[in-house]
């Protein structure tokens, strides 16, 4: 499957036959489950994302409850800052109506400050990163109209 919004946004292809079948939409694919499968089900997929970054491959699993596990990660590029895959598998997630994706955490462990900055900006969730440095910020702005003193 390929999925892309305009010329600029990345494009993400699919493997999974459901995941084509549903256009990624997470209601469509609870559908097509519950006419095959009880309603505890887990997707496998390879994905790739190309953008202006390069390319990326990541192997995810999608789960019934809306969840989505990112188990593998090849990087378009290893810069942090500048690094737009976790930012669009989050943001493309979210508009197809599956939760914040979650990195493995094996994933986690192994690149401990990358998946932080990720999870700091909201952009993936972690049980472990929430235990090991607490509940996020979730307001990140303040009014600059108002004058202090």
């Amino acid at each position: 499957m390929t999925e892309k919004m305009s010329n600029r946004d990345p494009i993400i292809e699919f493997t999974d036959c459901v995941l084509i079948e549903g256009e990624g939409y997470y209601d469509k694919i609870k559908e097509i489950m519950k006419e095959d499968v009880a309603n505890k089900w887990m997707l496998r997929t390879n994905i790739i994302i190309s953008s202006e970054s390069g390319e990326s491959s990541m192997i995810l699993h999608f789960y019934a409850d809306g969840k989505i596990v990112i188990m593998e990660y090849m990087p378009s590029m290893s810069d942090v800052y500048y690094n737009t895959d976790i930012q669009s598998l989050s943001f493309w997630s979210q508009d197809h109506g599956w939760g914040v994706p979650q990195p493995d955490k094996d994933l986690v462990l192994s690149n401990l400050t990358f998946w932080k900055h990720f999870w700091d900006t909201m952009l993936v969730d972690s049980d472990l990163l929430t235990r090991k440095y607490g509940s996020r910020i979730t307001e990140y702005y303040t009014d600059y109209t108002e004058e202090t003193d």
